[in-house]
């Protein structure tokens, strides 16, 4: 797997099924109502800066990350992660993927996407492995 930033990584099947299980657990909850004062997966929060007028609240969900074998990397730590920011007039749910730190946002379907993907990668090798 290839993160967008080009960082490789290289899955175990084992791997692979844990980082589909982060993003679609991820997924379910950037899809969860986030009405309220806080969103009901909100584990903490940080209120804003009454000093900075573009200073945001700050949900944070669960983070699940794990470590894997790179590439080009002797192990590289992936991380999923939801968030939400109560914007001035609006509420924004983020929904990211952290490969060594740096961070891709992504869209519910595009978790479920590279999910998708993942599997048929994991599906694909074990034939060969049994072939």
């Amino acid at each position: 797997m290839v993160d967008p930033h080009g960082v490789g990584l290289e899955l175990t099947a084992d791997e692979a099924r844990r980082v589909v299980q982060m993003l679609i657990d991820a997924a379910d909850l950037w899809l969860t109502a986030s009405d309220g004062e806080c969103p009901p997966w909100c584990l903490e929060h940080t209120d804003p800066d009454p000093d900075d007028p573009d200073d945001e609240r700050e949900h944070r969900g669960p983070f699940q990350a794990m470590v894997v074998a790179g590439t080009y990397e002797p192990s590289v730590a992936i991380g999923v992660r939801v968030r939400a920011f109560d914007e001035e007039y609006a509420r924004r749910v983020s929904l990211e993927m952290l490969v060594q730190s740096v961070s891709t946002e992504l869209l519910a379907a595009e978790a479920c996407k590279i999910s998708a993907h993942l599997l048929h990668c994991v599906d694909l090798a074990e034939l060969v492995e049994v072939a």
